[in-house]
């Protein structure tokens, strides 16, 4: 008797959960998945210098030496190829991003970096070089025009860095994958999502030069690619060529990207298979990103992480204060904190403090102004809806539209 009420409470509670919360199950995984992500951050910002993506990619190297780790244009490089060739020059650069470089004339006062990877020693430098390294301290920089104004060099340090490349862990991306990567890797998406994630799981790249629509699934079904990135209109581009008998004849299990269009979505999948869509959402310079780890059309998150909307004037530029100076509800803010700081634009403090929002609820409180417009359902789903600003997107890049204007005399 006791058996069949402790029975009835169980499947009572499970049908409460389905019901009041019908995506427990993903939510509960996805708070684990965060929860240890943060503890391995917090593990590698220890010591001095920190533990860092590099160290990560030579932990790798010497774990699985002659696994691949880069394929491009027909040369294949192991994970001991690529470290030999970066190591003396600190990175991967003599294998994946000098690779880009080759194309590029060099003009006075910018280094060739395929010529200074060539020459540089195959041993690693000492540790005493990066010894005040801490996980605070800047790894990079990638330029920007955020919402407004001309590009912006945006300082990724190694917590930022750490934070984006375990994005591929996140959705799920295992160390049997092989990605894809046609995106630039001057862009967050391309170096940081993509290319460091690789290294931080310890996978396949196959990199190619720029994105192309009618070689994109010769390619994947070529190298056996499991895992492909996208941005803006690259999604509709696969679904305007020619249909052919091959189209679901691949090995893609998951998409992970941002700017899939509602009516791409469902098309994609009709033709090319059941293949996870993963849409994000975040900025190069932002302190809050988002993950549609569900798998609803078009949705970036379920409301799990703090943050609000403020209302916003499109004139001005400026959210709209009550008459304590207050801000009223409207487009995403985030409370910038230990937990989800910013870092802001080198050698910028003007274009800096104007992303930072303050007194915003309360006096004293600061918030990182994303810029954009999101639409928020009843069930807690989010749906990126527009860009406030001068801006446009073109190519997977933001293009200052006012700067463009005195470019083009006819606009």
């Amino acid at each position: 008797m006791i058996y069949s009420v402790l029975l009835g409470l169980a499947v009572s509670c499970l049908l409460f959960l389905y019901v009041r919360f019908p995506y427990f199950t993903q939510d509960f995984i996805f708070a684990l998945r965060t929860f240890n992500v943060r503890r391995l951050v917090a593990r590698f910002g220890r010591g001095t210098p920190c533990y860092t993506i590099l160290d990560r990619f030579a932990d790798a190297a010497r774990s699985h030496p002659q696994k691949r780790f880069l394929v491009f244009e027909g040369e294949l490089f192991s994970y001991r190829d690529a470290r030999a060739r970066g190591s003396g020059s600190g990175g991967v650069r003599g294998s994946a991003v000098s690779a880009h470089a080759r194309r590029v004339c060099a003009p006075a006062g910018i280094v060739n970096l395929s010529a200074a990877v060539r020459g540089a020693s195959e041993e690693a430098p000492p540790l005493s070089l990066r010894r005040d390294v801490s996980i605070q301290s800047p790894a990079l920089y990638i330029y920007t025009s955020g919402t407004t104004g001309l590009p912006k060099a945006a300082v990724i340090n190694h917590h930022r860095l750490w934070l984006t490349s375990f994005l591929q862990r996140m959705t799920g991306v295992s160390s049997r994958d092989v990605l894809y990567i046609c995106l630039p890797l001057y862009h967050s998406a391309g170096f940081l999502a993509g290319l460091t994630g690789a290294m931080e799981r310890g996978i396949t790249v196959v990199l190619r030069r720029k994105f192309s629509a009618s070689r994109f699934w010769d390619d994947c079904r070529e190298h056996e690619v499991t895992v492909i990135q996208y941005i803006g209109e690259v999604m509709r581009y696969l679904c305007n060529t020619p249909k052919s008998e091959r189209d679901r004849d691949h090995r893609v299990r998951l998409a992970l990207g941002n700017g899939f269009r509602a009516e791409t979505w469902g098309q994609f999948l009709r033709r090319f298979g059941n293949v996870r869509i993963c849409e994000c959402y975040g900025a190069t310079e932002g302190n809050i990103g988002f993950i549609n780890y569900i798998g609803r059309v078009t949705a970036i998150h379920k409301m799990l992480i703090p943050f609000t909307f403020i209302k916003f004037d499109p004139e001005t530029e400026e959210p709209v204060r009550d008459p304590a100076g207050l801000c009223e509800t409207g487009p995403l803010v985030a409370k910038i904190n230990k937990i989800a700081p910013f870092s802001g634009y080198a050698k910028n403090h003007a274009q800096t403090e104007k992303k930072k929002l303050r007194n915003v609820f309360k006096k004293g409180d600061l918030y990182f102004n994303t810029g954009d417009l999101i639409l928020a359902d009843r069930d807690g789903f989010l749906y990126f809806q527009d860009r406030i600003g001068d801006t446009f997107r073109s190519r997977g890049t933001d293009w200052d539209g006012g700067s463009q204007a005195h470019r083009w005399d006819g606009v």
